[in-house]
C-alpha cells in the first residue's frame, strides 16, 4: 500500500511539472492578435534557399552579433529577424523555401548602424543591406524561453495569425510574408498588411514551384 502511495505521489508530481512547464512555455496562453506598426529600419541580412528547419546556423551568426551588441555600452537593441516567403508544406521541393535572416537597426542612429556593419565585417560574413520603410502589420507575441519556444510559437501563435490575416486581408494573400522577431524574452510574429510590403521582399530567389500550382 505504501508503494502505491509513493507511485501515486510521483505521478502527481510528474504531471504537475509537465503542466507547469506548459504554462511556462506559453502553451496555455491566450493568442492575442493586434495591428501595429513595424518601424523603419536598416536590415543587415543574408538570403537563403533551404528548408526552414535548417536555418539554425544562420541564426547563430546573427545571434552572436546581437550578443556582442548587448555587451556594448550604449548600443541599442537590434533584434534578430527572419523573413519567410513561402509555405514549405505546399512546395514541390521544400529545400527551395526562401528566407532572409539578419538584424534590424534604427536608421536614425548612424553610429549604431556602423557598429553593426563593423561587427559583421569582422566575421567575414557575406551579407546585404536594405532600407525598409515603416509598415503596418498584424502581429501576435509569445514567450521566448528556449529553442522549443519556436515550435510553440509557430503552431500555437503563428497559425491563428495567418488564418486571421487570410480572413481579413484576402487581397494581400498572394504575396505571403511572415516576419519572426526574436527578442530577449519574447517572439513576435508579424504579417504586413499594406501593399508596400513588397519593399520587404528582399530575396533574390525566384518563386518556387508549388504542388498544385505556381504562384504568379
Amino acid at each position: 500500500m505504501k508503494k502505491l502511495h509513493i507511485c501515486g505521489g510521483i505521478c502527481i508530481a510528474f504531471v504537475a511539472i509537465i503542466i507547469g512547464l506548459a504554462f511556462y512555455m506559453g502553451i496555455f496562453m491566450k493568442v492575442e492578435i493586434t495591428e501595429d506598426t513595424l518601424e523603419e529600419s536598416i536590415f543587415f541580412y543574408s538570403d537563403q534557399e533551404m528548408q526552414y528547419w535548417d536555418l539554425e546556423p544562420v541564426f547563430d551568426i546573427y545571434c552572436a552579433i546581437e550578443k556582442t551588441l548587448k555587451e556594448t555600452p550604449g548600443a541599442p537593441i537590434s533584434p534578430v529577424v527572419g523573413f519567410y516567403y513561402d509555405e514549405p508544406d505546399l512546395l514541390v521541393d521544400p529545400k527551395k523555401a526562401r528566407s532572409s535572416v539578419g538584424l534590424m537597426v534604427d536608421p536614425k542612429n548612424q553610429t549604431h548602424v556602423h557598429l553593426v556593419k563593423r561587427l559583421i565585417d569582422e566575421k567575414n560574413y557575406t551579407y546585404k543591406q536594405a532600407h525598409l520603410p515603416q509598415i503596418k502589420v498584424m502581429k501576435t507575441e509569445c514567450p521566448f524561453r528556449n529553442s522549443f519556444s519556436i515550435y510553440v510559437g509557430l503552431f500555437k501563435f503563428m497559425e491563428p495569425l495567418y488564418e486571421k490575416f487570410v480572413k481579413d486581408y484576402p487581397h494581400l494573400q498572394k504575396d505571403n510574408l511572415g516576419i519572426e522577431i526574436y527578442q530577449e524574452t519574447k517572439l513576435t510574429y508579424s504579417i504586413p498588411i499594406e501593399e508596400k510590403k513588397k519593399s520587404y521582399y528582399v530575396t533574390p530567389f525566384p518563386i518556387p514551384e508549388y504542388k498544385n500550382h505556381t504562384i504568379q
